[in-house]
């Protein structure tokens, strides 16, 4: 197989598509867990984001590996709708509660500074992707511990 089909193949296996040769400061972020893993990955001195610069210790992350960091949080609750939602036309489309791409980072609290980084990201993602929650007929980890006050 070329190179390409192999890179393809990859990403469908991963769930996400390349963002590039970019590199990522923690200031993009507002998550600190996602700060924090920038910053324990640091490679590179400048950020292709937001363009900050240091010429002292590296300051910027692979944005492959934050990317998976971030879509690793995101696929453990969220999923394709095709995966678990029935869709019957008559009845209005998906049978059950999706979010687009956009919505996506909105629910999961995902603040990014810089608008190519959320494009990258919502690109990465695939912005045509309408999203539900994992077993959506389950209960919520949320609501599952809700109800244990009444045991």
């Amino acid at each position: 197989m070329g190179r390409a089909k192999n890179k393809l193949i990859e990403e469908q296996e991963r769930g996400w598509s390349s963002v590039g040769d970019k590199y990522v400061c923690a200031e993009c972020f507002e998550d600190e867990a996602i700060r924090r893993f920038i910053r324990e990955h640091a490679m590179k001195r400048r950020c292709t984001y937001c363009g900050r610069v240091n010429r002292g210790k590296p300051i910027a992350a692979h944005m492959e590996e934050v990317m998976q960091l971030i879509a690793d949080g995101i696929f453990s609750e969220w999923e394709d709708a095709m995966n678990s939602l029935g869709w019957d036309s008559s009845e209005g489309g998906w049978q059950g509660e999706v979010v687009d791409t956009w919505e996506l980072l909105e629910y999961t609290g995902l603040i990014i500074h810089e608008d190519s980084l959320r494009e990258d990201i919502l690109n990465a993602l695939g912005m045509d992707t309408e999203w539900c929650r994992k077993d959506p007929c389950g209960e919520t980890e949320d609501e599952g511990l809700y109800f244990d006050v009444f045991l």
